[in-house]
């Protein structure tokens, strides 16, 4: 018989494998009658529920519980957003992942609002003369586009379109209302800019007065120094410029200004005409080139540029008419064909289209390196040369030196005038060599190029040797020529560019022996500096003579009581070789009175452009005080220069 106690521990085993089993069944069981629950009962929280427009697309972060229990994003769902980049309603959608788990999706949204911005007037406030023709204020968005429209109910003082186009009344202030409206991302806005009307000045001029009665003071240079009236002088009343104070109105009513306060600054002659330029010293007009007839001096039209720019400088070149537009690094060009164009029909204001013209160089801008201020045409080396108004400080101490650059106008561009700094040997071969003459048989020291100095080492490959070049080596070939002297090597140097690889016969001294040495050698870079030459503090304007003699117009403030004041003329002698290192000295200086521009030569004399006439120096309406003995006219001058 079995043993009790062995039966009751069995027993207790099947028991406990039954529980075992039926425990596992019971799991089972619950676990195929487990739910799978829907998402469209979770509930969803957003970290945002309202946003800013800016462009991009917004993403709230997402928090999912269903049943009180947080639900896992990859695992239980995963997120989309729609219609989340646009103003208005967004959306985030959450769908099931676990799909044995979760089932469904549900929804929730959140706002995009518009933006808002500012509206940034084209100038803070506007002011401009009583008998003024019509101006634009502008204004733009700082952020999206919109219409912008203007109003203003001061209609007694000026009238506004609403796009913007000013209207003079009469004299007085106003306040121009601008509103740009709301788009589909972006909040409306306004400004409001003052605008003031200024009584026209009126002054009488006489320029003869103001040249013999103004108190000239004779400073102390070292070269000479005279008087205007110590020369003769005259005024050219052929040339009537528009806009200063004794015929403004008869202009503006004629159509041939478009502005009541010009300031004239640029001269030039080309070919059948003269030409000058001004810009409206409210800077509310655009700049503008009048044009006269050369023989009969009569005026023939107005040629209106589109920017409202400080112009300055004006040259002919004999092909293209060249403006300096101090506001900004490049010079524009208006070719003479279209100058004959513009000049021709009714006396007016003619606005300069260059896309009519289909320019070579699209818009006629040109960049180059400075602010320009004067340009001249030199006829004794063909460049332009231009340069940048810089006033001295008061300590008489500067950081930046004047200069005038050179430009030439090659292939449709604009090109600064180079130089090189170095010979030709020097930069190709990195030596200074000097003539060695023989008789050229192989008991005598041969004819050629021998070197005095290695300034750079550049590889010589002989065979399967690299050498360099050596004090005493002869070159007596290079390439296709022979080489009998410096000047032969110099010209066979011509033939090669920067990085040629050229053949090179070199004799070499050594133990006693002449040994013959034929490589080659790649050429080195070329050294080229700008040309450039000092120039005064001051400078106005600038002309070439003939002769070699540059003339300099300086002005600075418009009178004698202010600190710095100058008006005159500076001489200077030189040459024009491109040397870069060439330095010059003033051989005369004559003072004139305030306020002298461009000067241009004409035969013996020179040509004086003056802007103390112009309306604000002329009344003083800008608080610096008026202009003293006025001038109106272009004033020439003979210095006997030769």
């Amino acid at each position: 018989m079995m043993n009790k106690k062995r039966l009751l521990t069995m027993i207790m085993l099947v028991f406990m494998v039954a529980a075992a089993l039926g425990m596992t069944a019971t799991a089972e069981a619950k676990k195929k009658k487990q739910k799978v629950l829907s998402l469209s009962k979770a509930e969803i929280t957003l970290s945002q529920t309202a946003y800013t427009y800016n462009g991009k697309a917004r993403k709230p972060a997402v928090t999912v519980r269903l049943n009180g229990k947080k639900l896992k994003k990859g695992k239980a769902y995963k997120v989309k957003y729609s219609n989340n980049k646009k103003v208005g309603k967004a959306r985030v959608t959450i769908t099931a992942k676990n799909k044995k788990r979760y089932k469904g999706k549900k929804s929730k949204t959140f706002q995009i609002n518009k933006a808002g911005r500012t509206l940034i007037p084209g100038r803070s406030s506007y002011s401009a003369v009583e008998g003024d023709g019509a101006f634009n204020i502008t204004a733009k968005p700082s952020k999206g586009g919109g219409t912008i429209s203007y109003s203003c109910s001061t209609t007694n003082v000026i009238k506004v379109s609403k796009t913007g186009k000013v209207t003079v009344v009469k004299r007085g202030s106003a306040k121009v209302k601008i509103v740009v409206s709301a788009t589909a991302s972006y909040k409306s806005a306004s400004v409001t800019v003052p605008v003031t009307i200024n009584k026209k000045p009126i002054r009488k001029v006489n320029t003869a007065d103001s040249i013999r009665n103004f108190n000239y003071q004779l400073p102390q240079y070292s070269c000479e120094t005279k008087k205007l009236t110590d020369f003769s002088w005259r005024i050219v009343d052929k040339y009537t410029i528009p806009g200063l104070a004794p015929t403004a109105d008869d202009d503006l009513t004629k159509g041939y200004i478009q502005c009541n306060n010009l300031c004239p600054q640029g001269l030039t002659f080309a070919g059948d005409y003269v030409l000058t330029t001004a810009y409206c010293m409210d800077g509310v007009h655009t700049s503008c080139v009048f044009i006269y007839n050369k023989e009969s001096g009569n005026y023939l039209n107005t040629l209106v540029l589109k920017e409202k720019s400080h112009v300055g400088g004006i040259t002919f070149d004999g092909s293209n008419v060249w403006i300096c537009h101090a506001n900004r690094t490049s010079l524009q060009r208006i070719p003479y064909t279209a100058l004959k164009q513009y000049a021709s029909g009714s006396k007016k204001c003619v606005n300069y289209q260059p896309e009519e013209l289909k320019l070579p160089d699209g818009d006629g801008y040109h960049s180059i390196s400075n602010k320009p201020s004067a340009i001249a045409y030199n006829p004794n080396d063909g460049h332009l040369w231009v340069t940048e108004f810089i006033a001295e400080k008061k300590n008489g101490k500067t950081t930046e030196k004047p200069v005038m650059g050179a430009y030439e106008y090659k292939n449709n561009k604009l090109q600064a005038v180079t130089t090189y700094l170095n010979t030709i040997e020097e930069d190709y071969l990195g030596i200074k060599t000097e003539d060695v003459q023989g008789s050229n048989t192989q008991t005598d020291v041969a004819s050629g190029a021998a070197v005095t100095a290695v300034l750079t080492k550049r590889d010589f490959s002989v065979g399967q040797e690299t050498l360099t070049l050596q004090t005493g080596d002869l070159l007596v070939r290079l390439g296709d020529s022979d080489i009998s002297s410096k000047a032969d090597l110099e010209t066979a140097l011509e033939k090669y560019a920067a990085g040629d690889k050229v053949a090179l016969t070199v004799l070499r001294q050594e133990a006693g022996t002449v040994r013959r040495l034929e490589g080659k050698m790649s050429l080195g870079e070329r050294k080229t500096n700008a040309v450039t030459r000092p120039i005064p503090y001051y400078v106005q304007g600038v002309a070439f003579m003939e002769n070699g003699k540059t003339i300099f117009s300086r002005s600075y403030g418009r009178n004698t009581t202010k600190d710095r004041y100058i008006s005159e003329l500076m001489v200077y002698d030189a040459t024009w070789d491109d040397n870069i290192s060439y330095t010059w000295e003033a051989s005369l200086a004559v003072i004139l009175p305030p306020m002298a521009e461009e000067v241009e030569i004409i035969g013996s004399e020179v040509y004086i452009l003056f802007e103390s006439a112009a309306m604000t120096y002329l009344q003083g309406t800008d608080g610096s005080g008026q202009s003293e003995c006025p001038i109106d006219k272009i004033v020439a001058v003979d210095l006997q220069l030769g």
